[in-house]
């Protein structure tokens, strides 16, 4: 009984999704394997317009944005993609980290530290994500809030 139930609604999900969109994530893939990279991005966000449910086409758009060196991109699509399917929070802590040691590295620890709020308000459990807040805390002149 419970397969034929999973059957069903596995039949309503790929229902939803149109065509369309999956035949464009797949041209995107394509694409990315060609090396053509502004085609694949392009692909992948027509697909998640259209899909717009569809975590991992979130997902590989913020993947490829990343391997481009566009973190903060990446990190809006990783948090999309987390906030569709909570298996990609993991990722978009990860690439978040990332951004927020770009923007340290760079000295922009203005523009930082409310990346930094956001990111350690999203993964309060995360002790890396604390360091980075931190970091952001002590560069504005703000040591009391760092050490509470």
């Amino acid at each position: 009984m419970s397969c034929v139930l999973l059957s069903w609604c596995c039949g309503l999900l790929l229902a939803a999704e149109p065509p369309a969109a999956m035949s464009l994530a797949r041209q995107a893939y394509e694409h990315a394997r060609a090396g053509r990279v502004a085609e694949a991005l392009n692909g992948l966000r027509e697909a998640a317009r259209l899909a717009p449910a569809n975590a991992l086409y979130r997902s590989a758009l913020g993947g490829l944005l990343e391997k481009q060196g566009r973190l903060e991109e990446a990190v809006q699509e990783f948090g999309a993609a987390a906030q569709l399917d909570a298996q990609f929070g993991q990722r978009w802590e990860t690439v978040s980290l990332d951004w927020g040691a770009e923007l340290a590295r760079a000295g922009r620890f203005r523009t930082g530290l409310p990346f930094a709020r956001q990111t350690a308000a999203r993964f309060p459990e995360s002790s890396r994500v604390a360091i980075m807040w931190g970091l952001f805390l002590t560069r504005n002149q703000q040591n009391l809030a760092a050490v509470g």
